[in-house]
């Protein structure tokens, strides 16, 4: 279960295991967002989001402790 969410700068080659998330549109941005998740095992890795991000937020009605 994801417990944390942060947006960061590109990270290095290799430094996290990264996942795309993209559509195919004619009005794709050029600019990405690089999103940083950890689970509650505390594993990282990065989704890569097109577009400039305006925030990120983690739903309190979806963690369950």
């Amino acid at each position: 279960m994801i417990i944390d969410v942060n947006i960061v700068n590109q990270p290095l080659s290799g430094e996290y295991e990264e996942r795309i998330y993209d559509i195919s549109s004619q009005w794709n941005s050029q600019k990405w967002t690089w999103i940083k998740f950890t689970n509650d095992d505390f594993y990282e890795w990065c989704g890569e989001f097109r577009g400039e991000a305006r925030g990120v937020a983690l739903s309190k009605n979806t963690i369950r402790y």
